[in-house]
């Protein structure tokens, strides 16, 4: 526990998400900083789909697959 005396093994994996500013947020008091830096241990930014529109096609397809194959359709 953050602040506690005593380890609590855990065994987790954090994915998270969001459009906010988190850096911003943080600054201004409105994000906690120690969870910033543990959930920002890996960061990824990617443009929204809607800017990314070659995209689209290309994970539908990928989406059907697996749905099909999760259903056993041909």
């Amino acid at each position: 526990r953050v602040g506690g005396h005593q380890p609590v093994p855990v065994d987790v994996r954090v994915i998270s998400a969001t459009h906010c500013n988190l850096e911003e947020d943080m600054r201004q008091g409105q994000f906690r900083r120690d969870l910033f830096y543990r959930l920002s241990i890996l960061r990824l930014q990617l443009p929204p789909l809607r800017e990314r529109v070659a995209d689209i096609l290309p994970l539908a397809e990928s989406f059907l697959k697996v749905s099909l194959a999760a259903l056993s359709a041909p």
